[in-house]
């Protein structure tokens, strides 16, 4: 698939809610079609396109207000900007991947959570300059999270952990495998916090003391 047939997409199909265009071969060229012919875009997969930039997430927030769901995994060509926008231009934004997003650091996340209230799942796997502090403002301010992927995100500590665990009750899974400043005390907030939770994955110093909690905690853990 190329520009063109996105563009033909985007020309005819002016009532489309949904498309998925991950792993495609396309440009900022594409995603703009779309953005200006598809105002009722609800969900839109982006994973995998490489030769995005920034231009074309920005006209996506500026001219799809209605979208829910946003997939940008592996765009390592977005920074801060790209998202910024999106937290601006589509409040009513339920789901967002920024897995291996290389670019985006926690001004991009801090972004998300203060324009995203209804954020209920957010990816942020291999986003690796994420600290604390955008966690810690995700848990402030998206109180309505059931999902959370922190893999690798070896830059948080248990204070990231603690917040979410505080601020996000509807938590159902969390992710922090490969988060290696994840001690007990983080996994037995969770565990005290955290009952809805149904999927855990741990890494870090963890010891018996912490899935003990888990097991004592987390009575509806399937995974």
């Amino acid at each position: 698939i190329t520009d063109a047939a996105v563009q033909a997409v985007a020309s005819g199909c002016k009532q489309l809610t949904s498309l998925k265009l991950d792993e495609c071969d396309i440009t900022d060229v594409a995603v703009e079609a779309v953005a200006s012919g598809c105002k009722q875009l609800t969900s839109l997969n982006l994973c995998g396109c490489d030769n995005i930039t920034d231009a074309a997430v920005e006209a996506v927030a500026s001219g799809c207000p209605q979208l829910t769901t946003l997939d940008l995994c592996g765009c390592g060509n977005i920074s801060d900007a790209a998202v910024q926008a999106i937290a601006s231009g589509c409040p009513q934004l339920t789901s967002l991947e920024l897995a291996c997003c290389d670019n985006i650091s926690d001004a991009a996340v801090k972004a998300v959570a203060s324009g995203c209230k209804q954020l209920t799942s957010l990816n942020l796997e291999l986003t690796c300059d994420i600290t604390d502090v955008a966690v810690e403002a995700v848990a402030s301010e998206c109180k309505q999270l059931t999902s959370l992927n922190l893999y690798g995100c070896d830059n948080i500590t248990n204070a990231a952990v603690q917040a979410v665990a505080s601020g996000c009750k509807q938590l159902t899974t969390l992710n922090l495998y490969g988060c290696s400043n994840i001690t007990d005390a983080a996994v037995q907030a969770v565990a005290s916090e955290c009952k809805q939770l149904t999927s855990l994955n741990l890494c870090g110093s963890i010891t018996d003391a912490a899935v003990q909690a888990v097991a004592s905690g987390c009575k509806q853990l399937t995974s």
